[in-house]
């Protein structure tokens, strides 16, 4: 057990100094960034490997029915509304957009993070009920 807290230590360590990569894109440049996200559609332009980047963040706007979606990397909270894992949503002058924040590796490709949670709570609930029978 202690040989696993040990390697877990060392990994988050890695993943500390190596950073968070992150989609940069725009779908008025890249229809391929759009909902649903089409990652073959991608290239190395349209990754962003920052050490300073906390988190990933999807924007996805509307006006008079015009979508437009951008992901990127932040270095801050502020897009993120105090949560780095969840989303919020505002209406400013007619404008409504959906944040959407993550902190996984290219997390910001997600249709809807809500799903994204899901999935991650149903992978580590299992390990972590099988590690604690140990």
């Amino acid at each position: 057990m202690q040989s696993i807290v040990l390697l877990l230590s060392i990994l988050g360590c890695i993943y500390i100094v190596h950073g968070l990569e992150c989609y940069y894109c725009e779908s008025d440049v890249n229809s391929g960034c759009g909902d649903p996200f089409n990652a073959s559609a991608m290239n190395d332009d349209n990754t962003d490997d920052d050490t300073t980047f906390i988190a990933c963040v999807k924007v996805k706007s509307e006006s008079n029915g015009i979508f437009s979606i951008s992901r990127r990397g932040v270095n801050t909270t502020g897009d993120c509304s105090g949560d780095v894992n969840g989303c919020k949503s505002q209406n400013i002058n007619g404008v409504t957009s959906s944040t959407c924040c993550c902190t996984t590796k290219l997390c910001n490709s997600a249709s809807s993070l809500q799903s994204l949670s899901v999935i991650s709570m149903a992978i580590i609930l299992p390990i972590a009920l099988v590690y604690q029978l140990i």
